[in-house]
């Protein structure tokens, strides 16, 4: 069984670098939610690979809906769990609705919290010492983060699941330097912050969704502010 086991993670990780290596516009190749799980490899090479076959599914619309791919659940199969929102349910009746467990609730000083349902969908509430007022879903694809290793130099990039970046920033021997760069699950460049040599950050310029300069932010910069866009 333990030879079976490393000879198929030997075979998956086979098959992510012939992905690395082959031209995006084929289709052939590893499943869509293996796919997904080469987005947290980590050589960039091959979560860029992954993400060129992403988008490029996504454009032919070939996406599956299916556990662990890119859209786990339509939007309809949410919005059925509760048929009129915002509405108040008890917590307890708030994470079995919603396949939730109480580890995903995160205290984090604010009665206002959000949850990611599954790849695709991000859930709004307002949580209250005995119930959870539902309050909107939003397509927000998840995020998959792949920390730099602690002596890193060069262009480190992170992904959404729908294939498009999530950030790039360079990086000097672990440290993060210079400009890191965020965008939305659009494409759409969110913020950027600058560092210096020594990694403190310095600014933070945030855009709107036309790609528009609107606030540059040099105080309590420890903190990034979350908007929720339609």
């Amino acid at each position: 069984m333990f030879i079976r086991f490393i000879l198929f993670v030997f075979l998956s990780s086979l098959s992510l670098t012939a992905l690395a290596q082959q031209d995006s516009t084929s289709i052939a190749g590893p499943t869509e939610a293996r796919i997904i799980e080469g987005l947290t490899h980590a050589d960039g090479k091959i979560r860029a690979a992954c993400a060129r076959r992403l988008r490029d599914l996504a454009a032919m619309g070939q996406l599956t809906i299916a556990p662990g791919h890119v859209v786990e659940h339509d939007l309809a199969y949410w919005e059925d769990k509760v048929p009129r929102m915002p509405i108040r349910i008890k917590k307890a009746d708030f994470f079995e609705t919603f396949e939730l467990t109480g580890e995903t609730f995160v205290e984090n000083g604010s009665r206002r919290q959000f949850f990611q349902l599954d790849n695709s969908f991000l859930l709004e509430t307002t949580v209250g010492r005995k119930r959870v007022v539902v309050e909107r879903i939003y397509y927000r694809p998840r995020v998959i983060w792949v920390d730099a290793p602690s002596d890193y130099s060069g262009i480190w990039r992170q992904y959404y699941v729908n294939g498009e970046m999530f950030s790039e920033a360079l990086h000097d021997d672990g440290v993060t330097v210079g400009i890191k760069r965020i965008y939305g699950y659009d494409g759409m460049l969110s913020w950027e912050e600058e560092y210096d040599e020594q990694g403190n950050i310095l600014l933070r310029r945030h855009y709107n969704l036309k790609g528009e300069l609107y606030h540059v932010q040099t105080e309590d910069l420890d903190t990034v502010s979350e908007f929720i866009e339609d």
